[in-house]
């Protein structure tokens, strides 16, 4: 099969400084674009609804419980990629805001949005965000 990875539509969410590459990698996928720097203008826009929502997540305390719970029930048809930053090492150990399935480490975050990008157009089964270790583990390595 001859396929392109691609995200149709791409919300990205937060400060995309010490992110670049992230971003890059993930804007090289995407069609339509929209970019926010917080939780509160993401929930604000009515009207464009995406495939994907990449947060962009610098330090374990970055967003709170209740903008996690806020952003996943604004956009509940939506895939989520969380690209943890090198101060989020030990994220799942000492925190768990978001669902296991949705956080990646910036390093991985590539061949995560490519899986993503599968899920999208109906080539892969979706990891649902009740996902464990196991589950998730299997969905990056297979």
């Amino acid at each position: 099969m001859n396929w392109t990875a691609e995200i149709p539509k791409l919300l990205i969410l937060g400060q995309i400084q010490r992110m670049e590459a992230a971003v890059g990698v993930a804007t090289g996928l995407a069609h339509a674009i929209v970019t926010y720097p917080g939780v509160e203008e993401a929930l604000a826009d009515q009207d464009f609804v995406p495939d994907l929502v990449l947060v962009l997540q610098h330090s374990p305390d970055e967003y709170s419980p209740d903008e996690v719970e806020l952003l996943l029930s604004k956009f509940p048809a939506s895939r989520f990629s969380v690209c943890l930053g090198p101060w989020c090492a030990s994220y799942g150990r000492t925190r768990r805001y978001w669902p296991l399935a949705v956080t990646v480490f910036e390093d991985k975050l590539a061949e995560r949005l490519k899986r993503e990008a599968e899920v999208i157009h109906g080539i892969r089964e979706p990891l649902p965000w009740s996902a464990n270790w196991d589950e998730v583990f299997a969905f990056d390595h297979s």
